[in-house]
């Protein structure tokens, strides 16, 4: 007669190396009371160790951006033997981060066959990391069977964060003044940012699109070698003084541009900063100051001179002064306007012109006064007309006194008489002068 029974095998009847059963028999003869036992047997099985154990690695995210970040690594260590492991060790050492690994955490000291957990670790992502652009990590695994020597090292295999580059400067030019004149020293301000996730070494910067007529100083930046990390601002300066060709365009204007090196070699791309727009504030003026060198005027063939002083009291240079004469009362012939040669007047630079008038008898018979005004004309540096107020001179007309007679033995009314004659002579004698003059400006 065959009998049989089943046992399943536990983990430690593995880790024990073996099994082993006995049994015995009995049973009653017929006629008989009194049961008959065997002699026992023993059956002893044996199963060979067989320890072994696996790792894989994973990370929470592909992909990181900027320094700061968190990644999670999980280690899903399984024990592939047949017999229990302890005290499962995990070396993350091939790992390309530069900052620190935090301790893997695993949550059992002790691992039945097949049995599986998750150890994890976490890693706080730096600024070298985000410069080399990405994170690689691999790790291995190890554990005791229970024959107490450790397991040889297991590899997982190797998990990569990428952590694309994203290179960027930006650059905001200022000045120190909000208008300029001529003479005014300008300090020009270029403040350079970094505006990406990457570290950039030795920014250059440069003035673009300048209008000055001057000469503008270096760009002026921090010395040594210059890097930038992400967030960080460089400040640089330049400066200029401010010409009279500045002033007559009517502003200064420039901007800036700037690149540096990213870790990879390659050049940033070129950032360039908003104009910077500087008025110079144009005020074209000309005034005319005019006189003669006398006051009065008593004899016929008497010359006055007048004197034109022109003055640029504005801020800009003008060019082609020109005077102009304008009403006029006398009767005779003002000569031309004589003036320096010149083409341009400079801010507070004056030129003095002259003319003559030499008195008719016409003047002297209207009495009176010998008024004479005029303006000045210029062009500004736009191409505009400029034309000043005007400026009259006066010189006061005295007729000749009457000529003096025989003493009087007479009665007065002789005296009077010959008195009135005088005076229808002279009359008559400038009514005469005035019809040659008028004939000589018709012929």
């Amino acid at each position: 007669m065959i009998c049989s029974a089943s046992y399943t095998l536990t983990p430690e009847d593995v880790d024990n190396g073996s099994v082993e059963n006995s049994a015995t028999v009995q049973g009653t003869p017929e006629g008989s009371g009194t049961p008959v036992p065997s002699d026992p047997s023993t059956v002893t099985i044996p199963e060979t160790p067989a320890p072994g154990i696996s790792i894989v690695k994973s990370a929470d995210r592909d992909t990181v951006t900027e320094a700061g970040q968190v990644v999670t690594y999980s280690f899903l260590v399984t024990n592939t033997g047949n017999v229990t492991l302890t005290n499962p060790q995990i070396d993350d050492s091939d790992f390309s981060g530069t900052g620190q690994l935090s301790a893997i955490d695993c949550p059992q000291t002790s691992l039945i066959a097949g049995q599986i957990e998750t150890c994890t670790a976490t890693y706080t992502v730096s600024q070298a990391d985000v410069d080399a652009g990405t994170l690689t990590n691999a790790a291995t695994v190890t554990a005791t069977p229970p024959s107490g020597e450790p397991l040889q090292p297991v590899s997982s295999n190797t998990v990569a964060v990428n952590i694309p580059a994203t290179p960027s400067l930006s650059i905001v030019k200022t000045a120190n003044v909000d208008a300029a004149a001529v003479g005014e020293k300008v300090t020009y301000t270029f403040t350079v940012t970094n505006t990406g996730n990457v570290t950039v070494t030795d920014p250059q910067v440069t003035d673009t699109g300048f209008t000055g007529h001057g000469t503008l100083s270096e760009v002026v930046c921090p010395t040594g070698p210059i890097t930038l990390v992400p967030g960080q601002i460089e400040t640089c300066t330049a400066t200029y003084t401010v010409t009279q060709d500045d002033v007559d365009a009517g502003s200064i204007s420039n901007a800036a541009a700037v690149t540096g090196t990213q870790p990879n070699g390659d050049p940033t791309p070129e950032a360039t900063s908003d104009p910077v727009v500087l008025p110079t504030n144009p005020h074209p003026a000309l005034s005319l100051m005019k006189a003669a060198d006398a006051t009065r005027v008593t004899t016929v063939g008497q010359v006055v001179t007048y004197t034109f002083v022109v003055t640029n009291t504005g801020n800009v240079n003008i060019s082609d002064p020109k005077v102009n004469e304008g009403t006029f009362t006398g009767h005779g012939t003002l000569s031309q306007v004589a003036c320096p040669s010149t083409t341009k007047l400079a801010p507070g630079q004056s030129i003095r012109c002259t003319a003559t008038y030499t008195v008719v008898a016409a003047d002297l018979a209207a009495g009176g006064t010998l008024s004479n005004t005029a303006t000045v004309s210029g062009t500004t540096p736009g191409g505009d007309p400029l034309t000043s107020d005007p400026s009259t001179a006066k010189v006061t007309e005295v007729a000749p006194a009457t000529p003096a007679g025989l003493a009087s033995t007479g009665s007065d009314l002789f005296a009077a008489g010959m008195t009135g004659l005088g005076l229808l002579v002279v009359g008559l004698l400038a009514a005469a002068v005035a019809w040659m003059q008028r004939r000589r400006r018709a012929s």
